[in-house]
């Protein structure tokens, strides 16, 4: 009876309380503890952290805390780490000893990742002295322009986006541009950047595209020209027939590299007699390659640059009997290379395109009839082509 009046007074409600009570004390102290560097937080309010900040004191330091805040464990990072980055200001702190203090969010890119990559990061900062930053936009111009028409000269560089990265808090690929090179596109606004770095707003006539960086010769300021008419010079005689990849074919995913989305195209030239004399092919990368034939042999063989201009002519018979490839000192540009085939075979000459991320072909046989091919790695990191539309 002893034992169970003990164990009965162990569980009672006065002892529950008592521990209730203590636990209570306890949490009351926790919270009372107060950073001796910041003090008390008199006052805290939620900020837009859409308003670009900039650092302005090289010696700054980013904290994880304020409870914490000033020790040197506590550093998240400093001005030479972020050197470059814009924040925005997500909680306004007062404190009594440490003046006003932010918590900050860095702007991000989430590029091909969409708007999914931002429901899953809240991209934190840290948390700076107020007098260490500044109010400053990363635009230095933004004005509307007279509807400029632009084409495509390579595709797989750049992306169009929301917003010029670094903007915006988030900036994210809306398309990539492997789906517009056959296009008039024109120019309606534009952003300079204070890195001097120019962005242009894009639409087809159907549709909007988003931003894209308007740096070297990717984007081409003009009336686009289907090339298979400004490159092949047709004469009265003659005539040309386009061939075109089934968009069934292309890749359902797309990585970082390449223009996967590009359809390819042909363009056979017959004369009179209705013999095949020339063709022109675009591949993956959106370079032409143009061939010459003298009865259903090889003469010449043209690789364009992407400003369509001759890059490489060859005409050496030697070298236009098995393939020949054309590479370029700059790593990420795709490999070229034409395979040619003996009068026996079906096949008349495929043209290869070797990319970073996928591969594509096009198979050309002694008819003129074509095969498009698109392939993309199976080990690469890629992202579904639906966020793109």
């Amino acid at each position: 009876m002893l034992i169970a009046l003990l164990v009965s007074g162990c569980g009672s409600p006065s002892a529950s309380k008592q521990k209730a009570t203590e636990s209570s004390v306890s949490k009351k102290s926790a919270k009372a503890k107060v950073n001796p560097r910041i003090g008390k937080i008199i006052s805290s309010k939620k900020h837009d952290y859409n308003v670009p900040y900039q650092m302005v004191n090289k010696k700054m330091k980013f904290y994880r805390s304020l409870k914490e805040f000033g020790t040197t464990g506590s550093e998240y990072s400093d001005y030479s780490t972020e050197e470059g980055n814009i924040f925005g200001v997500d909680k306004i702190y007062q404190t009594s000893k440490g003046g006003t203090i932010y918590h900050l969010r860095r702007y991000q890119s989430g590029g091909l990742e969409g708007l999914s990559y931002k429901d899953n990061s809240d991209f934190d900062g840290g948390y700076a002295k107020a007098s260490d930053m500044q109010q400053k936009s990363p635009i230095k111009s933004e004005r509307v322009l007279p509807k400029i028409p632009y084409y495509i000269a390579i595709p797989y560089r750049y992306w169009a986006w929301n917003r010029p990265v670094n903007t915006a808090y988030y900036t994210y690929a809306v398309h990539v541009l492997d789906k517009f090179v056959d296009q008039q596109l024109y120019a309606t606004k534009e952003i300079i950047k204070t890195n001097g770095k120019r962005y242009l707003y894009l639409k087809s006539k159907t549709r909007k595209l988003g931003w894209v960086y308007a740096g070297g010769n990717d984007l081409v300021q003009g009336t686009y020209i289907d090339p298979g008419k400004k490159l092949l010079k047709l004469n009265k005689s003659e005539k040309l027939h386009r061939q075109i990849q089934s968009i069934k074919t292309l890749p359902k995913k797309r990585g970082r590299n390449d223009s996967v989305l590009l359809r390819q195209r042909l363009y056979t030239v017959r004369n009179k007699k209705g013999t095949l004399v020339r063709l022109l092919a675009i591949g993956m990368d959106n370079r032409p390659v143009q061939v010459d034939f003298s009865h259903g042999k090889p003469i010449k063989l043209i690789i364009y640059s992407y400003l369509q201009k001759p890059w490489k002519i060859i005409t050496k018979s030697t070298k236009l009997s098995k393939h020949y490839r054309a590479e370029h000192f700059v790593s990420n540009i795709p490999l070229v290379t034409a395979y040619f085939y003996p009068r026996n075979k079906q096949k008349l000459v495929t043209i290869w395109i070797d990319g970073t991320d996928a591969s594509s072909a096009i198979e050309i046989n002694r008819n003129g009839e074509a095969t498009f091919k698109t392939d993309f790695g199976k080990e690469i990191r890629s992202y579904s082509v639906k966020n793109l539309e």
